[in-house]
């Protein structure tokens, strides 16, 4: 199963460009038109929010850490002293398109 996360969409349109025939834009957001369409893949690979999400890629991954714990704890969303620099929570490939501001950790 096929589906957009409404809460990390931010309306790029980069699904739809990427796969016209798997989504189609409302209210802003993105949503899943035909789950079947030959280019689902991509699209979950172009969306720089990762928004996109599928039932087979949870359950190839294994079970999800949510919480820090062990060596270096859980950094939460970038709130606290210091940590507002680093990209944050989205892309970890220097887009700069996370929650904790973007650029190049100093």
């Amino acid at each position: 199963m096929i589906w957009v996360d409404k809460d990390l969409c931010i309306g790029c349109e980069m699904c739809v460009d990427t796969c016209p025939n798997g989504f189609e834009m409302k209210d802003e957001k993105s949503v899943v038109k035909d789950p079947n369409a030959s280019c689902i893949t991509e699209a979950i690979s172009a969306c720089p929010a990762g928004a996109i999400k599928s039932d087979t890629e949870n359950s190839a991954k294994g079970p999800t850490r949510l919480s820090g714990g062990g060596r270096g704890g859980g950094r939460g969303r970038g709130m606290g002293r210091g940590t507002g620099r680093g990209l944050g929570i989205g892309p970890r490939d220097g887009r700069g398109r996370g929650r904790g501001g973007g650029g190049r950790r100093r």
